[in-house]
């Protein structure tokens, strides 16, 4: 017996409302994520792309990934979340759910702009410090 080939499944934009993919042919509720993804877009383009990033997340299984903070510049802005989420839209193999930095810079000095990253695309909000050997 083979293993069945894997189908990369669309984004979440693009399935029919309500619809869930199964094992079978149809759409089921288990969507592999992964919950801490370095996509180093927009500034580290070099190291990875948010289009090969996702691709490679497509091809591993993975429907969705949440885009962590600390790219360069750190997305403690609606406008870097936005960014970074429409970067995600316009490559298609996943879906991108930018995550923002609850302090400005990452530097755990000052709040980040919360309320406007909350009323753009950003999942949610982490603190991790820039180290830079992340």
């Amino acid at each position: 017996m083979t293993a069945p080939a894997l189908r990369r499944s669309p984004p979440l934009a693009q399935r029919p409302a309500g619809s869930r993919r199964s094992t079978r042919s149809g759409w089921s509720r288990c969507r592999p994520v992964d919950l801490h993804t370095h996509l180093r877009e927009p500034g580290r383009e070099d190291a990875e792309t948010v289009e090969s990033g996702t691709q490679a997340a497509a091809l591993g299984g993975f429907t969705a990934v949440h885009a962590m903070a600390n790219t360069d510049s750190v997305a403690d802005t609606a406008g870097v979340v936005e960014q970074v989420w429409r970067l995600g839209r316009e490559a298609g193999h996943c879906d991108v759910f930018p995550v923002g930095a609850v302090t400005v810079g990452l530097a755990g000095e000052r709040l980040a702009e919360l309320g406007a990253m909350a009323d753009s695309a950003a999942r949610g909000c982490a603190s991790s410090p820039m180290t830079g050997t992340a």
